[in-house]
């Protein structure tokens, strides 16, 4: 029985510090969720806003077009044929270009978010590894004294 007595407050102990390391490695899968959570909807709003962007781009590039051959009609030339190709053909290469820039934006922003969450998850795990190690080291003091 003084066994017993003498251990309890060891077991108690024991205990508690696993119980606090759970509680921490909880709170870290619930961290990671959120950045998972962050990246899905940082996905989300950037397929949004490359819809909202193509869509844009292809109104305008229509309007500038119509607006050259307008042009073009009222000077007598044709609409069709030559310069009015050479002129639509750069219109569409300066919007592809354009396109191109915006993705390029994007994408470097995507990039930097799942950077820092990869970043934060591989804390949490050392983070994790560590505590369950404290708390099996502190036990150990506490049980045999050191």
């Amino acid at each position: 029985m003084a066994a017993f007595a003498t251990a309890l407050p060891i077991i108690l102990s024991g205990a508690n510090m696993l119980l606090d390391a759970n509680q921490q490695n909880k709170q870290r899968k619930l961290q990671n969720a959120q950045s998972r959570a962050q990246e899905a909807l940082q996905a989300q709003q950037q397929a949004d806003a490359r819809k909202r962007f193509d869509a844009q781009n292809k109104e305008n590039l229509s309007r500038a077009l119509a607006a050259r051959r307008a042009s073009a009609a009222a000077r007598g030339m044709g609409g069709v044929g030559g310069s009015a190709d050479a002129v639509m053909n750069g219109l569409i290469s300066e919007s592809e270009k354009q396109r191109r820039n915006f993705l390029t934006d994007q994408s470097f922003a995507r990039n930097s978010l799942l950077g820092q969450n990869a970043f934060q998850r591989k804390k949490n795990l050392l983070d994790q590894q560590t505590s369950f190690l404290d708390a099996g080291l502190g036990f150990a003091k506490k049980q045999w004294g050191g």
